[in-house]
């Protein structure tokens, strides 16, 4: 990435039940270190499918768009993402291949292959 550069994340959310209550995707951009460069929080789809009315297979297509900091475009850059609870800031679950994941987030390798055209 390059600074100054916008990054735009497609995420594809899979509802495995009815969800019936509001909640916020967080998406952090993070150093090797872990430390947050930038950062998006907001509802699904910019609050016009909320989570309150996804149902059970629903597959919600929901894009974030962050600008790369300066000083942060020569290293790699990891994405990490999830989802929470906007009262109380609590993460919901997270769970890979080999079960829930640390932090209640997902980590997207720098390596991310982009879309092709």
């Amino acid at each position: 990435p390059v600074e100054g550069e916008a990054i735009t994340l497609t995420l594809y959310w899979q509802a495995e039940r009815d969800i019936g209550e509001d909640y916020r995707v967080f998406v952090h951009l993070l150093d090797p270190e872990g430390n947050l460069l930038a950062q998006h929080d907001g509802p699904p789809r910019w609050e016009r499918y909320p989570t309150r009315v996804w149902r059970k297979g629903d597959i919600v297509p929901d894009e974030h768009t962050l600008i790369v900091p300066p000083g942060a475009g020569k290293e790699p850059l990891y994405l990490a993402v999830g989802m929470y609870v906007p009262e109380t800031m609590e993460r919901l679950p997270v769970v890979g291949p080999e079960g829930p994941l640390p932090e209640r987030r997902a980590l997207l390798p720098p390596d991310l292959p982009s879309p092709s055209p």
